[in-house]
């Protein structure tokens, strides 16, 4: 091999072969997923957004490997009958993010959720916007990270299950631009500090690759502090006579932060995922798009073609394939 190799919008030395040759006789047992998760981790590989590019790295050991450079470990689980597991994640899944979205058919309301991975989409129907689905799908020893919205059937999944959980911080600056908007004063100074906040730690988030990783990793966990303190100190309260509280909006935020607040700073910490929820938003847009164009399904048949072509092409387009 020559001293440079260039795959995959990478420049590849000989050490960085020895380093994929030197991980794989070291950790036999583990998964192709997990090689290239290890290599975004040591080759500090991100896109734009910050995230691991876990998808890239896996293209680049399949053509390592085609190129008869490396010898991947087998894929995991055998083939099985057909449309058996069509509607379940297979393991394992580091990081998934998950999104759903109204489906028409007739008369009748459905839900289109989309699970999207580094390697793959899969999108499902189901009459239900509950965690029911999520455990139909994922099982109830999921034991990735998920990035998702903060919303009842996700809260109640991972209560229920124990999982590690990102929610989206995008959706949370909107709600918080919403306090800003109120006409209460104490509730729109509340949120304007806890935004400046929130808005100090993506700062931070786009200025690290001037920073060392030592000081990207304090400041985060300054951050995290900052917004914290923000969301719990000096919250707006007013009781009426009853004892019932008049500035919820104010409450119910601080209530989110005391209850879950954690799950808003997960991305620092977890390998895979990322502070938002845009890669499932991403990957349902066209689903939007068809479903103004044909007004949605006619039939259980439908329906079923449509989750597998769907998948099909969501899943090609993450790989660069052609569908």
């Amino acid at each position: 091999m020559s001293d440079i190799l260039a795959m995959q919008g990478r420049e590849l030395r000989s050490e960085d072969i020895a380093l994929i040759h030197g991980l794989l006789d070291e950790n036999p047992k583990w998964a192709r997923t997990r090689l290239s998760v290890e290599l975004c981790e040591r080759w500090d590989w991100r896109n734009a957004q910050g995230h691991h590019k876990n998808m890239a790295a896996r293209t680049l050991l399949l053509k390592l490997e085609r190129a008869g450079l490396i010898q991947l470990p087998p894929r995991r689980g055998g083939p099985s009958e057909p449309n058996k597991n069509r509607n379940r994640v297979p393991p394992p899944v580091p990081a998934l993010n998950i999104n759903e979205t109204g489906h028409k058919e007739n008369a009748g309301k459905f839900w289109t959720w989309v699970f999207r991975a580094d390697l793959f989409v899969l999108f499902k129907f189901n009459k239900s916007r509950g965690s029911k689905v999520l455990l139909e799908v994922l099982g109830a020893d999921f034991n990735g990270a998920l990035g998702c919205d903060y919303f009842s059937a996700y809260l109640k999944y991972i209560r229920d299950c124990n999982i590690t959980v990102q929610f989206c911080i995008a959706h949370l600056i909107r709600n918080i631009k919403y306090l800003t908007g109120l006409p209460d004063a104490e509730t729109k100074a509340y949120g304007q500090t806890l935004l400046k906040a929130v808005k100090g730690m993506f700062h931070i988030i786009h200025g690290r690759d001037n920073l060392s990783a030592e000081a990207v990793e304090q400041a985060m966990e300054q951050a995290r502090q900052t917004i914290i303190k923000a969301a719990l100190d000096n919250v707006p309260s007013s009781l009426d006579d009853k004892g019932k509280e008049q500035k919820n909006e104010a409450f119910n935020m601080a209530k989110r932060f005391r209850d879950n607040g954690k799950a808003y700073f997960e991305f620092i910490t977890t390998p895979g995922i990322g502070p938002t929820n845009n890669l499932a938003e991403q990957a349902v847009r066209f689903v939007v798009i068809d479903r103004l164009i044909t007004q949605g399904t006619r039939s259980d048949k439908g329906r079923g073609t449509c989750e597998r072509l769907w998948t099909v092409v969501g899943t090609c387009a993450l790989q660069g394939r052609s569908a």
